[in-house]
């Protein structure tokens, strides 16, 4: 099982992704990534945040829990509303992960589904995630 804490900054009516290869239907992402051992969730999340997109954040409210399983891989999703506290974006990224980082960038919510998003999330985005801090079951509930 993988932890992955992920980070959603708005700032005024724009959303932080990254471009990264999640899959054939999205290029982008949420920032974050995996919990290390003896590494808190709120640590984790600042750190990724802070390699992948060069800001400095603050975790303020849990959004939503919610799992995606396959027949090899079990990863919770932790996702947390975060407010932005330094730092500078630098539009090109980088990860730890296996998958490098293409671009860094703030887009409006407005156009999320030109992303790659799903509406279920771009809904969710738009209506500051209704049933903060809740468990959503599996990823898809959620649009992702």
């Amino acid at each position: 099982m993988k932890i992955r804490p992920t980070a959603i900054l708005i700032e005024d009516k724009k959303i932080l992704l990254i471009e990264q290869d999640v899959g054939p239907k999205r290029k982008y992402s949420l920032p974050g990534g995996t919990l290390e051992e003896g590494e808190t969730i709120h640590n984790c999340l600042k750190r990724e945040i802070r390699e992948e997109t060069g800001l400095e954040i603050e975790p303020i409210r849990l959004l939503y829990i919610c799992d995606r399983i396959t027949p090899r891989m079990h990863i919770l999703h932790i996702t947390f509303e975060v407010k932005l506290v330094g730092g500078r974006l630098n539009e090109q990224g980088t990860s730890r992960d296996t998958k490098p980082i293409h671009s860094v960038k703030l887009v409006p919510i407005e156009e999320l589904q030109n992303y790659g998003f799903s509406e279920r999330f771009c809904q969710l985005a738009k209506k500051n995630f209704p049933n903060a801090g809740t468990y959503q079951g599996e990823i898809k509930n959620i649009g992702l």
